[in-house]
């Protein structure tokens, strides 16, 4: 689910909100007239979704399975440098990486270790 949510977030809610633009700021035609309430759903739709998993998170009712060993012993973070992370108690801690975040680096399987997360001041 965290894989979802990162990619969900990361690159499918920007790619419907500059379809939507895109259709808001071309000219009136078939095709943006068909697509732009289409994309407003699903731009309302992923909204009220993340906001409603992001106060469950916060509350503790949702807990992630890690990506690796599927365990739901985990916690949830993030900051402006290191993006978003989910630190898992068997595996370690995976966290976006790369070119607007867009990529995950998950934890050295050989390295077990029970970190709690990166470090936030």
């Amino acid at each position: 689910m965290f894989v979802i949510w990162h990619y969900v977030c990361r690159v499918v809610f920007p790619i419907i909100l500059i379809g939507y633009f895109g259709c808001f700021l071309s000219p009136e035609n078939q095709l943006t007239s068909t697509l732009e309430p289409y994309l407003l759903r699903s731009i309302i739709l992923i909204a009220v979704t993340g906001g409603i998993m992001a106060l469950l998170v916060l509350s503790t009712l949702l807990k992630f399975a890690c990506p690796i060993c599927k365990q739901r012993e985990t916690g949830v973070g993030g900051s402006n440098e290191e993006g978003l992370w989910l630190d898992c108690k068997h595996c370690g801690v995976t966290h976006e990486s790369g070119f607007l975040k867009i990529g995950l680096t998950y934890p050295d399987p050989k390295n077990q270790n029970t970190d709690s997360g990166p470090q936030n001041s």
